[in-house]
């Protein structure tokens, strides 16, 4: 690669996973640590500050600065508008810019898409936070909302079942279930909820939902560019 083309000398490790967010970016490396660069607004680069960085700048992240023999590794990034995320070995989650936390919930895998983040636990179980889909319980209203959850909360209607995988855009979520309690490379069921103002669940209308419903015949999923 053209050296005019690499994003910068500050990031000299070797890059195992990327993530982009409105107008921030992450990169994982291999050792375990977390760099950022983009617009600063939120804290979500994770520098201290809200300043933007036009290089790669490494997170201020608590796993990274203690001793090498017992600090956390970050094993998975997401990034959302205006927060970003961190999986690490021990199964907790880091979050940092707009409402940051910390979760301890033995985690697997993690997303964010526009102002919502999403957990998978061991246990295959889906957790959601920020603005999620869902019924507003002030309006007694069956319609579609953006709700703010400011805790993580469980996604009940796959009680029972195994969620191996999920992907999320600004407003709706898309998820690849296994029916029963554990996951054994069978087949696996796609359901998708949230806004759909442009069809973007894919199930042949412009109807939104908030409960999670089957996509037949689709076994991967990755939201596309104009559906966020």
């Amino acid at each position: 690669m053209d050296d005019a083309l690499r994003s910068s000398s500050n990031l000299s490790r070797k890059v195992v996973s990327v993530a982009a967010g409105e107008a921030h970016t992450l990169a994982l490396t291999g050792d375990g640590c977390v760099y950022s660069w983009g617009r600063g607004m939120f804290g979500r680069l994770g520098i201290g500050s809200e300043v933007d960085a036009l290089l790669p700048v490494q997170v201020k992240c608590d796993t990274c600065s203690e001793s090498e023999e017992k600090r956390l590794k970050l094993v998975g990034i997401a990034a959302g508008a205006y927060h970003s995320m961190a999986l690490a070995d021990d199964g907790s989650v880091w979050c940092w810019g707009y409402n940051p936390c910390i979760l301890h919930a033995g985690a697997c895998s993690v997303k964010a898409g526009g102002m919502m983040s999403l957990a998978i636990d061991n246990l295959g179980t889906l957790w959601i936070w920020g603005n999620c889909p869902q019924q507003s319980s002030s309006s007694g209203e069956s319609g579609f909302s953006l709700v703010s959850s400011f805790t993580p909360i469980p996604v009940w209607d796959f009680h029972g079942h195994t969620v191996v995988k999920v992907a999320c855009g600004n407003e709706h979520v898309v998820a690849l279930v296994s029916v029963g309690e554990t996951y054994e490379g069978e087949d696996l069921l796609c359901y998708s909820w949230g806004n759909n103002n442009h069809g973007q669940l894919g199930l042949g209308d412009r109807e939104s939902r908030i409960h999670p419903e089957l996509l037949k015949h689709l076994t991967s999923i990755l939201p596309g560019l104009f559906m966020r």
